[in-house]
């Protein structure tokens, strides 16, 4: 008994030594002002928040010693979001948050392991998703074209209206697009890539290599697909 109450001094002062050597870095936020945003572009594993409103700017959320190494560069209203060239290597051993408010945006891509999501509904007139290389992108959208394309297992979330869509799905990514009402689509899955949409009037497809495509929705089907694609109607 002596020596399981000699013991138990020992084991507390490793407990302590163990908690004590694990430090929780601070985060800091740095603001940066923007100017006639038309486009973002995320990458390299950092988490972007969308917000449209009546300002511009940029805020970046990091760990103290991280929070210089996030560059936001806006190129012709093209905005880039990444961490800078020479940590572009370790950017998975890294975590940064950024929130960009809008007042109106035409293109969103997401792309190597980041991730992109709307704050509120994107309202516009034509927009453009690029979505690649295991990002994630989750949006709200109202607008009257809609292009969208992912690639290399990505993954694009959508909600909302649109009167005409275009979407490419390739190389094992999906497009989840039940909740997007569209009055007409052109939906083309190869790859193992998944696609779901939704849609009223008229629907042309193209699956091909493993690809898949479900529908939803009252719309006459053009179908192009060849024997390794399927299309069909999920309701």
């Amino acid at each position: 008994m002596k020596s399981i109450f000699l013991l138990r001094p020992t084991l507390l002062l490793l407990i302590t030594a163990a908690f004590g050597s694990v430090q929780v870095k601070a985060q800091g936020t740095k603001t940066i002002s923007l100017n006639n945003v038309s486009g973002v572009n995320v990458h390299a594993g950092i988490d972007l928040f969308i917000t449209q409103g009546n300002s511009e700017s940029a805020k970046i959320v990091a760990n103290n010693d991280l929070i210089n190494e996030v560059v936001v560069e806006n190129s012709g209203g093209d905005v880039k979001v990444s961490w800078k060239e020479d940590t572009n290597s370790r950017w998975k051993n890294k975590s940064a948050k950024v929130y960009i408010t809008y007042k109106k945006l035409n293109r969103i891509a997401a792309s190597s392991g980041s991730n992109l999501k709307t704050e509120n509904t994107l309202k516009t007139d034509a927009l453009d998703i690029k979505v690649s290389s295991g990002a994630n992108l989750t949006a709200s959208i109202s607008c009257k074209d809609l292009q969208v394309k992912t690639s290399s297992g990505a993954n694009a979330n959508l909600n909302g209206t649109t009167a005409n869509m275009d979407v490419k799905s390739s190389s094992g990514s999906t497009v989840k697009a039940f909740d997007v009402t569209s009055d007409y689509a052109n939906a083309t899955a190869s790859s193992g890539a998944d696609i779901k949409i939704n849609v009223a009037k008229g629907l042309e497809t193209t699956s091909s290599s493993g690809g898949s495509i479900r529908y939803k929705g009252a719309a006459s089907l053009k179908n192009n697909s060849s024997r390794s694609g399927s299309v069909s109607k999920a309701d």
